[in-house]
């Protein structure tokens, strides 16, 4: 019997608002294999400031650990 127990990754980000930062977060994510099992964000209007908490499995995702964060590989688009 193979252990099923998933390879869990927790993405703490707080960052300016700006539009699409759940779907640029998420589509990351996905293009690199990773399955999403909790995602969490909050926005304070007063100070334009964006929250989020997303745990998601990293099983089958398809980059080296220490190259996962580089920047080149999740820039954030300003919009």
């Amino acid at each position: 019997m193979t252990d099923k127990t998933p390879l869990i990754a927790t993405l703490l980000l707080s960052c300016a608002d700006i539009k699409g930062l759940v779907a640029q977060i998420s589509q990351f994510i996905f293009q690199r294999g990773g399955y999403i099992l909790y995602l969490d964000e909050h926005v304070e209007k007063e100070e334009n400031m964006f929250f989020t908490r997303v745990e998601w499995d990293t099983t089958e995702v398809n980059l080296p650990p220490n190259e996962f964060w580089r920047k080149q590989h999740m820039p954030l688009k300003q919009q």
